[in-house]
């Protein structure tokens, strides 16, 4: 087996991005599970992965990619996340504790 460092299951592109920003060529992307059980077919491993709760695929999620990694590759360290659209754009309007919308 290859071991090849880090691996992102996430089909997000914007995601996508931020982690090849922070990994480089030490990055795999599976953004579907069809893409992980191709990866794993080809025998590669990691060292680290991280895995999107959200996956937008009718007929697997997250878990999914989590319970296959888990069996397959036993020793890579996972990392679950989730984000919600709603959560995101709350975060992304700072206020201040009274309430405002502008930080002073």
């Amino acid at each position: 087996m290859n071991t090849v460092g880090v691996l992102l299951v996430d089909d997000v592109p914007g995601e996508r991005a931020n982690f090849e920003h922070a990994f480089g060529r030490d990055l795999t992307v599976a953004p579907s599970i069809d893409q992980l059980n191709e990866q794993l077919r080809r025998g590669l491993t990691w060292d680290l992965a991280f895995v999107d709760f959200n996956l937008s695929s009718q007929t697997s999620i997250g878990l999914t990619a989590l319970l296959r990694l888990h069996h397959e590759r036993p020793a890579t360290q996972i990392v679950t996340y989730s984000h919600s659209p709603r959560a995101v754009a709350r975060s992304t309007q700072p206020r201040h504790i009274t309430g405002s919308t502008r930080l002073r």
